[in-house]
């Protein structure tokens, strides 16, 4: 199903060309889009055939080959470049040798096409608008001043009276040759000196030289370069593969077109832009640190989103600490940049107490005698599982010497970490001695809270 020349086309605007090799397309990752089940043929049109329609349209003309005429393969037809549908077709079983799709009568939108018997076609359902057809099925160049297209074959330029319907000629290559024996084409034809009508280059007929062709007709319409098309200029390329054909830009040019698209032209490779996330600052939420969550962007130099990498995936649970994170992206150009920002894991949060308790927490009786306590403390903590728990200071509600209370010196004594020695004593005129004994935690960090559990000794 395939043809002697293949095409080049973003078919569904996704930024990334397909190849259409005639009756099938591929995409732009190398697997088939689709396949039209159409046969070989020598002759491919890709562009904007029909304005009335959405996208791009793929013209061919098919031969007689294998079962074509039994299955009644249609002689010409065109599909949907984009997803494969056969707009129409004709002539089923017919051997067709040449094609050409141009807009040539303005009285019709879209370009006309002709070569299979049926005469000259109108693009958007394939009816023959008249029997006539021109008398070139070769090349199409834009000449003169109108957006009407004009015929290339052999050494000449002609025009289509879409009138009378015949053709004139504008010009005659005198001394010039054509190439590929009966086919009769030129050597390129494209826009090469930027006014948007198009050069034609032909071999001298000597064979010393290759000629430049250029229309010396001002124009009456402005339009964009058509090099500065990609699809235009890949086409211009693809004149060197297999038989040549004149080329398409990726837009319509003819009566009643929209204003094309402006082309982004690169003169100079700009490195990408790459936004790094601002430096994270994390809460520990356990031993192993704290999962930080972040997001880089790129972008190429005419816009598009980048993929970026990084040293340390998004999601990942940091350690407690500071962790540098490398980010890198890479165009098509090849040019890689990268930055680098911060994450920081910290434990600020200290131990929390769940219970604090002093054993016993009653002294008595008051004999003025040294009375052993042990504390129990239960603390929490994110990080840290063992935190330093420790008896850090003793209060008294009454005075080591006092009314009443014997007059001994000292009236607690810590003995350990959560261990002391408090004195049953207390005044004989107050209501009884209160010891609040503050008890610390510290954890790994040096993040510390307290607790103050109380002991008394009742007056009764």
């Amino acid at each position: 199903m395939g043809a002697h020349t293949i095409s080049v086309a973003d078919v569904d605007n996704d930024g990334k060309d397909e190849v259409i090799y005639h009756s099938m397309v591929v995409d732009d990752d190398g697997t088939g889009l689709f396949t039209t089940g159409l046969r070989h043929g020598d002759a491919l049109h890709v562009t904007d055939l029909d304005p009335a329609r959405p996208g791009l349209e793929v013209f061919g003309v098919h031969e007689s080959e294998g079962s074509t005429i039994a299955l009644g393969t249609p002689g010409s037809a065109m599909y949907d470049a984009r997803t494969g549908e056969i707009v129409w077709g004709n002539n089923p079983g017919v051997d067709v040798g040449r094609g050409l799709c141009a807009d040539i009568d303005p009285n019709f939108l879209g370009e006309e096409c002709w070569g299979a018997p049926g005469g000259t076609r109108e693009s958007h359902t394939g009816t023959t608008i008249y029997p006539q057809t021109p008398s070139s099925t070769n090349f199409a160049v834009w000449w003169d001043d109108d957006l009407s297209r004009e015929l290339e074959d052999g050494t000449s330029v002609t025009k289509w009276n879409p009138v009378t319907h015949t053709t004139s000629t504008l010009l005659s290559a005198t001394g010039a040759g054509s190439n590929n024996g009966t086919k009769s084409t030129p050597s390129l034809t494209a826009d090469l000196l930027g006014d948007w009508r198009e050069e034609v280059v032909w071999r001298a007929s000597d064979n010393n030289s290759l000629r430049i062709y250029t229309t010396t007709i001002p124009a009456a319409n402005r339009l964009y370069t058509l090099m500065q098309n990609r699809q235009y200029r890949e086409a211009v390329a693809l004149q060197n593969v297999g038989y040549n054909q004149p080329p398409h830009p990726s837009f319509y040019i003819g009566t009643d077109m929209t204003q094309p698209p402006a082309p982004n032209i690169i003169t100079s490779l700009v490195p990408p832009t790459l936004t790094l996330p601002t430096d994270l600052v994390l809460e520990a939420t356990g031993p192993n640190g704290a999962v930080a969550n972040f997001a880089a962007s790129a972008v190429d130099l005419i816009g598009s989103p980048l993929a970026v990498n990084y040293s340390t995936q998004p999601g990942t649970t940091f350690a407690i600490g500071t962790t540098q994170v490398t980010v890198s992206t890479t165009d098509i150009y090849g040019t890689t940049v990268s930055g680098t920002f911060n994450v920081t894991v910290r434990d600020t949060t200290p131990p929390a107490f769940v219970t604090l308790n002093a054993s016993p927490n009653i002294l008595g009786p008051p004999n003025h005698k040294m009375v052993a306590v042990d504390l129990t403390a239960v603390v929490t903590d994110v990080v840290d599982s063992t935190p330093f728990t420790h008896i850090v200071s003793v209060e008294s509600n009454e005075p080591v010497d006092g009314t009443d209370d014997g007059n001994t010196s000292p009236d607690w004594e810590i003995t350990g970490d959560l261990t002391l020695k408090l004195r049953a004593e207390r005044s004989g005129i107050a209501t009884g001695r209160i010891y609040a004994v503050m008890v610390e935690s510290v954890d790994d960090f040096g993040n510390a809270s307290t607790l103050t559990v109380i002991v008394s000794v009742p007056l009764d």
